[in-house]
């Protein structure tokens, strides 16, 4: 019997029987009508072997083209087996013959009777998954392997990983092509920019391989950034989506564009993704959705888990196009207070036209959801059309924005884990509802490879079975459990070994003190150590901190062995987590100004200022000269005058200046500038000769002895001072005018 191939649109995917040489799958038609496809001939031999002749007209298939044979042994209640294939090598084929040993498709010897259908193998509208093997039968189509067989590992792939083709998840999207199939390495955390990997325009598909999800870490603004008007073949499956910001706002997947002019429209499919939400202060989306597209966006057994935040949206959506969700479980939501969080939240846009289909069908939404909203409409959300249909709550839903159609809806505790995952006796298990399944006890299975199994992660622990460090504070979580006896699941519980060392790079009889603390201020005595007197460095002193995040240590100059602000010397530094921390502590002259910390505190500068510091200058000018004019001097530190301006007095040829104290403001050292005040106003000025003189080596306390020449104030050497032969209207830079008569006496 002919039979032309069924439509399975709008069906949920049943993956194939493991192991299954042919897998029930029912056969569908190509782009072509499979009448033009015929039977020629059928012979049967005794022991069952069937001989199929097929034949097509000219011009209905060319070369590269694929014909699909399938079986079945009823048509009533039709589970159809895939058989055979043939790809035609030339344009001129119109025939193909077929031996098919009927008891092994039908799993019996001899079967009474046999079904046989055929079809051209095309591209199909939607993403099923005929064999069961995660990659959809338009990838397989399009990467030549067969949709109707498992073949996982034959399709070809742009790998990313340390051993992959690609280091980063977007420079395999910059070489992809239409159906690309990008793999993500599972055993990789793979962190993407502050944009987020943008995805081409071509329908490609990113994914980990089947088992465990590669985590995907963000701290920027998204983890995806779907612009560029991509369609529902765009596909995102079994990933964990790390939303790891720790300010501002952050998006797992944002779809469109959000342009006031000109918006993008975007859609795409994710199946199996788990978003993770766990810093406060950060306002989160699991699923941002902008603009309106033709096709719908698609979420199928996709998780939320908000655990740690305190304002976080699962899914939010401005377009106007279908949303469908599927088996979605939202848990560990916020409780409304000053923000509110909410499960689905439908909204509206300049962009955004008309309403949309939202359709919410098997989901889940935990007992967080007594204190926050499980479905919200604002603005013009008001007119999209909501249906939520068999999903699990924890309480009724209430009249504020209720959905427009409900049905099948449970009202009960879900009865979920930290992670998600239900107990064995959750109710959402019999019902079939939320995005995940209960756990196996059994220790062979530890998908994040911190030495602890899912079923003592999920159920025991409450920690994250697809991160090995829970609480990301840089200690892998078998270590807390079964080392250092901390909890995986706090940030600020963990072991961690300092090692420090105390230097005084000056010669300070005053004791250090070094200690661990949570804060970058003040002063904590949490396993305070007290270091040997004297300068030098101390021996390296090994303390375990519980949870610290800042080493600290002063020099008690005061040496009341007590911290005082105002007469000690404090450091304060980040520790490195989840790694032994080396820091070495200077003591002596903290800022480097060569000014020692102790003699700073003295004089009343800051000790952790380099440019600022107390100068106590002498100096002596010799070589000073009498002019009828107005010599001067003033001592600037950078462009801070510290000094004068002053006329000095030339009478015994010798100026001194101190013994004087400065204060450097600004780190400059001291420079002395002279100058001839031609016109007298007591300020240095372009057209007037100067000289300046800075003293080096630069030290706390100077002194020194300079000299001035005449000559610096003569620039041509004519003998006549350049201020002279300005106000005489002579030239400066002209020794000849020195022996010219210029008033012709």
């Amino acid at each position: 019997a002919q039979k032309s191939g069924g439509d399975r649109s709008g069906e949920e995917d049943t993956p194939a029987e493991a192991g299954s040489d042919n897998p029930i799958v029912p056969p569908r038609s190509g782009a072509s009508e499979v009448t033009n496809l015929r039977f020629t001939g059928i012979s049967v031999s005794s022991n069952g072997v069937a001989q199929l002749s097929l034949a097509w007209p000219t011009n209905f298939l060319f070369a590269g083209d694929i014909v699909d044979l399938f079986a079945a042994t009823s048509l009533v209640g039709t589970a159809w087996g895939w058989v055979a294939e043939y790809a035609l090598a030339t344009d001129t084929e119109t025939n193909w013959t077929e031996i098919v040993d009927t008891s092994a498709v039908a799993g019996v010897s001899r079967p009474p009777t046999m079904f046989f259908s055929v079809s051209v193998r095309a591209v199909p509208e939607d993403l099923r998954d005929t064999d069961g093997d995660t990659i959809p039968d338009a990838y397989e189509v399009h990467n030549g392997t067969n949709p109707y067989l498992p073949d996982y590992a034959l399709a070809p792939k742009l790998t990313v990983g340390p051993s992959g083709m690609y280091a980063d998840i977007s420079s395999a999207l910059d070489d992809s092509t239409s159906y690309s199939i990008i793999e993500l390495a599972a055993t990789n955390m793979h962190v993407v920019g502050y944009m987020g990997a943008r995805m081409p325009q071509h329908p490609v598909m990113v994914c980990s391989p089947p088992g465990p999800p590669a985590v995907v870490r963000v701290t920027g603004l998204s983890a995806f950034l779907l612009d560029s008007s991509t369609t529902s073949h765009t596909l995102f499956r079994n990933l964990y989506v790390l939303l790891d910001a720790t300010s501002g706002s952050q998006a797992g997947f944002w779809v469109g564009g959000n342009l006031p002019l000109y918006p993008i429209a975007a859609s795409a499919t994710f199946e199996d993704i788990y978003v993770r939400a766990p810093n406060p202060g950060v306002e989160y989306f699991g699923w941002l959705l902008y603009a309106s597209a033709e096709e719908p966006v698609t979420l199928s057994r996709c998780t939320v888990n908000a655990a740690g935040s305190e304002w976080v949206y699962g899914v939010q959506d401005f377009g106007t196009a279908p949303l469908v969700l599927n088996r979605c479980s939202f848990v560990n939501f916020p409780p409304n207070g000053a923000r509110t969080s909410c499960g689905v939240l439908l909204r509206s846009s300049s962009n955004a036209g008309g309403g949309a289909e939202v359709s919410v069908s098997r989901g889940l939404f935990d007992e967080s959801f007594t204190n926050a909203v499980m479905f919200g409409r604002l603005e013009g959300g008001l007119s999209n059309v909501l249906s939520v249909a068999d999903c699990l709550i924890p309480r009724e839903l209430p009249s504020e924005y209720r959905p427009d159609f409900v049905s099948g809806v449970v009202v009960t505790n879900a009865a979920l884990a930290w992670s998600g995952f239900p107990w064995p006796d959750s109710p959402s298990v019999a019902l079939g509802m939320g995005s995940l399944s209960p756990i196996a006890n059994g220790p062979t299975v530890d998908t994040d490879c911190d030495g602890l199994c899912d079923y003592e992660e999920i159920y025991m622990r409450s920690t994250d079975p697809y991160l090995a460090d829970t609480d990301r504070d840089g200690v892998p979580d078998d270590v807390e459990v079964l080392d250092d006896g901390t909890d995986p699941t706090d940030p600020h519980s963990f072991l961690q070994h300092l090692y420090f060392s105390v230097t005084n790079t000056a010669s300070l009889s005053h004791a250090a003190y070094v200690a661990w603390g949570y804060s970058d201020i003040g002063w904590e005595t949490n396993g305070l150590v007290e270091f040997p007197l004297g300068a030098g460095t101390n021996s390296y002193v090994d303390a375990s901190a519980n949870g610290a995040v800042f080493i600290k240590a002063f020099c008690d100059l005061d040496d009341n062995g007590e911290f005082n602000a105002a007469t000690d010397i404090l450091f304060v530094r980040p520790i490195p987590q989840g790694a032994v921390a080396t820091i070495n502590f200077m003591f002596g002259d903290v800022d480097g100004d060569g000014v020692t910390d102790e003699q700073e505190r003295e004089d009343g500068t800051d000790p952790y200022d380099d440019d600022n510091f107390l100068v106590n200058l002498f100096a002596r000018f010799e070589g000073l000269f009498h002019t009828t004019n107005s010599l001067s001097v003033q001592i600037l530190m950078d462009t801070n005058v510290m000094y004068g301006p002053v006329v000095l007095d030339a009478t015994n040829r010798v100026w001194t200046f101190g013994p004087q104290s400065l204060v450097a403001v600004t780190g400059g050292h001291p420079k002395f500038v002279f100058w001839d005040d031609a016109d007298f106003n007591g300020v240095c000025e372009v057209s007037e000769k100067q000289v300046s003189c800075t003293p080096s080596p630069f030290a706390h306390d100077m002194a020194f002895t300079n000299r001035l020449s005449y000559g610096t104030f003569d620039g041509d050497a004519d003998g006549m001072l350049d201020w002279w032969e300005l106000q005489h209207g002579l030239c400066p830079t002209n020794k000849a005018d020195a022996v010219e008569d210029a008033d012709g006496d």
